[in-house]
């Protein structure tokens, strides 16, 4: 991988009167800024927004204010899944979001993850069925038409996120196997949003053109913790990568590896023509380990007492991103603060 250490990050945000659990999910929006997180036990998926008016984002918790919900495995719903996925649909979209459904548990996974992409409109609405929602499906397709060795059996499918280019343009489907391999297909936002205008129904995804398609066998191995997702507008790939802490030999909690890959268009394309799935070689990592003593991103991420834990993405443009943070106290690892921060970085040389 090709190593970035100039980084600056800068704190935007401060998440104030959320769940005392990670946000999975910022999104800072033009007029609102958005908080996705996950209750009863990872399994039922709530969205929150504030105003975007200053430092502090003021949100309102609980069932009597104004949010969306999707309820999950842990109540017989259907709806709520472990998601990082909340990406505004565009001008095209209705005014609507993608949001991950439809849960799936393997014997070897914790969580209940999204397995299908709906779009939805942000209301004060509970969802109890996945069918309730226009969706994408067969997401483990990704790829067909472009590439069928991309395509792999659904009963292999772990889990599924998505990303919308910032003009809109693109969308990115990703799929992790139960092997750890990723799958990545490109599609055209506007026409998926057409298929979705129909209504609340499953629309597969083999039966969209796909621009565009890989897959990274080992991508668990590679990228580690596998938090959220993005694209830029040149189809450049984002991933947030860090575990919740740990605790060491005393029991303080101690922060994990701190990323964000950068995973170049086209990247795989070999010179003979041949493609190399596998190779990280021209990957771009941005080191954001750094401690008190570095002035390249110096402490600012940290925040005394606490331990980080990386969530998501949101590209802004290339090499500019929003990344959400939270903040597990040091004793007892319980979760107490959001922030959303905005990193810039330039290009290894």
């Amino acid at each position: 991988m090709r190593k970035v250490s100039s980084v600056t990050p800068s704190l935007k945000y401060e998440l104030n009167g959320l769940h005392q659990v990670v946000v999975q999910k910022g999104n800072v929006a033009t007029k609102y800024i958005y908080a996705l997180q996950q209750l009863a036990k990872g399994t039922d998926t709530v969205v929150y927004r504030a105003r975007k008016d200053g430092f502090n984002a003021q949100f309102t918790k609980g069932e009597k204010h104004f949010r969306l919900f999707l309820k999950g495995a842990k109540k017989s719903g259907t709806a709520g899944s472990h998601t990082q996925t909340w990406e505004y649909a565009g001008p095209n979209g209705n005014g609507e979001w993608f949001i991950g459904t439809k849960p799936k548990k393997l014997s070897s996974s914790k969580y209940y993850w999204a397995t299908q992409i709906a779009r939805v409109k942000f209301q004060n609405k509970k969802y109890t069925k996945n069918t309730q929602m226009p969706r994408l499906s067969a997401l483990n397709r990704a790829g067909a038409g472009y590439d069928d060795n991309v395509v792999y059996p659904g009963v292999n499918l772990l889990r599924s996120e998505a990303a919308v280019s910032p003009n809109y343009l693109d969308m990115l489907i990703v799929t992790i196997d139960t092997s750890g391999t990723a799958h990545f297909g490109f599609y055209s936002v506007n026409e998926i949003n057409k298929a979705l205008n129909g209504g609340p129904t499953n629309y597969p995804l083999d039966q969209f053109r796909c621009s565009y398609a890989f897959k990274i066998e080992n991508f668990t191995s590679a990228v580690g913790s596998i938090q959220g997702f993005d694209i830029d507008d040149k189809k450049n790939i984002y991933i947030s990568s860090e575990a919740a802490p740990k605790t060491d030999d005393v029991g303080q909690g101690v922060a994990q590896d701190r990323y964000i890959y950068k995973i170049p268009y086209g990247y795989q394309k070999l010179p003979n023509g041949l493609v190399d799935w596998n190779s990280t070689e021209n990957w771009h990592r941005i080191n954001l380990n750094a401690n008190n003593n570095d002035h390249n991103n110096g402490s600012v991420l940290d925040r005394s007492k606490f331990v980080t834990e990386f969530e998501s993405i949101q590209v802004i443009n290339k090499n500019d991103a929003y990344l959400t943070v939270s903040y597990h106290d040091a004793t007892t690892l319980k979760t107490l603060h959001s922030r959303i921060y905005e990193i810039t970085w330039n290009d290894p040389e």
